[in-house]
């Protein structure tokens, strides 16, 4: 079973450490998208199961950049 940690993902979109290039070369959640979701174009509600998959996966690879 897939666990998503919404705190983890708010973390991680909330990082200046880390880039969306970054996320979108290891996950393929769009750049324009995090940034849509960083300027707040976007709530975090409104993002799909599946991107949430995307995101959750880079914070479970690398839990070290949320310290």
């Amino acid at each position: 079973m897939d666990f998503i940690s919404i705190k983890s993902i708010k973390q991680l979109i909330k990082s200046e450490h880390i880039s969306a290039y970054s996320i979108e070369k290891e996950t393929g959640f769009s750049r324009d998208r995090l940034a849509k979701i960083r300027r707040g174009d976007i709530d975090l509600d409104n993002v799909s199961l599946k991107s949430l998959k995307q995101l959750q996966s880079y914070v479970n690879n690398h839990p070290e950049t949320l310290d």
